[in-house]
């Protein structure tokens, strides 16, 4: 209902009226903006990772290794969601005003001990214990998920901006969706849960940087449509 009643940006309004809109966007964005998909598609692998290894990989490893029974452990994921309904707006606030890329850099470093806090304490045994670690990794990752869109809509020129976000998205949604079962298979092979906990934090770190070095970087389209970019990340 939303998007229904939203107007063009500027950018594409001026594009419609320069005639310059591209016919077959998703060819011009693989041909003139790869190196942004790239950066897109690895800087937001964590937002994924995060939650498939809490919500899915962490509640199988609870329930049939550590005792957890599958309703507690459930009540575990349904609190963690309901801090990330609270806190993930105010990572966008916090990207008006402070540098998006100092922010970024801060979460995601932030991530990296999280995660692997989340499984020590799950590994306890203790439902409080586990659900502070659950909390306390969703709060950075959520934040920098609040970040994304804008992010994103500031990699890529207004002519293929839309494509460019989507193509990102759901690019890196689907090199993700194996994270359950790639955990499962580290678990089973090495027989200690530190394996799939490093797994976590190298995507973590990939994110970390990749996020970096597209905030760094601005097409010469893209800088030149600054204002509908400041807007999208509005």
């Amino acid at each position: 209902m939303i998007r229904l009643s939203l107007e063009e940006s500027p950018a594409m309004k001026d594009l419609h009226e320069r005639n310059e809109v591209v016919r077959v966007p998703v060819i011009e964005l693989f041909r003139s903006n790869s190196r942004e998909l790239t950066l897109g598609v690895f800087g937001i692998l964590c937002v994924f990772v995060v939650v498939y290894a809490r919500d899915t990989f962490a509640l199988s490893w609870a329930t049939t290794h550590l005792g957890f029974g599958k309703d507690s452990f459930l009540t575990i994921i349904l609190i963690a969601s309901l801090v990330q309904f609270f806190v993930q707006p105010f990572g966008a606030v916090l990207a008006t005003r402070w540098n998006p890329r100092t922010l970024v850099t801060f979460l995601l470093a932030l991530e990296v001990p999280a995660l692997a806090l989340m499984f020590v304490l799950m590994g306890t045994g203790n439902w409080t214990l586990a659900m502070i670690g659950a909390v306390l990794a969703t709060i950075p990752d959520v934040m920098f998920y609040a970040i994304m869109a804008g992010m994103l809509a500031q990699a890529f020129p207004a002519r293929v901006r839309y494509t460019g976000i989507s193509v990102t998205y759901g690019l890196s949604g689907a090199l993700c969706g194996t994270t359950p079962m790639i955990l499962q298979w580290l678990l089973d092979t090495s027989g200690s849960i530190v394996v799939p906990v490093a797994f976590g934090v190298v995507t973590t770190l990939i994110s970390l940087f990749c996020s970096r070095a597209l905030l760094g970087r601005k097409t010469a389209e893209a800088a030149a449509d600054e204002p509908a970019t400041v807007s999208a990340t509005h």
